[in-house]
């Protein structure tokens, strides 16, 4: 489960949207970890992320795309 808030969003280049985030996770690792990391468009419904997790027992780079099925999503139209 994370919260994730945009930071610099007026400050940041164009294509890169920054986030920080407080995450917890369940299993052999878990615990309360920090997150800082940044998107920006690669292709077409594609976005590249990468992140980087720092917790009581993790730390972690992390590089995805991510896919965006929709257009817009329900609650925007």
């Amino acid at each position: 489960m994370n919260f994730v808030h945009n930071i610099f969003a007026s400050s940041a280049p164009f294509p890169l949207k920054p986030y920080a985030c407080v995450a917890t996770k369940i299993g052999a690792r878990g615990g309360i970890a920090a997150v800082i990391g940044t998107s920006a468009p690669f292709l077409y419904r594609f976005k590249l992320d990468v992140r980087y997790e720092l917790g009581l027992n993790n730390n972690f780079l992390r590089f995805g795309l991510i896919f965006k099925y929709q257009k817009t999503y329900l609650w925007d139209k």
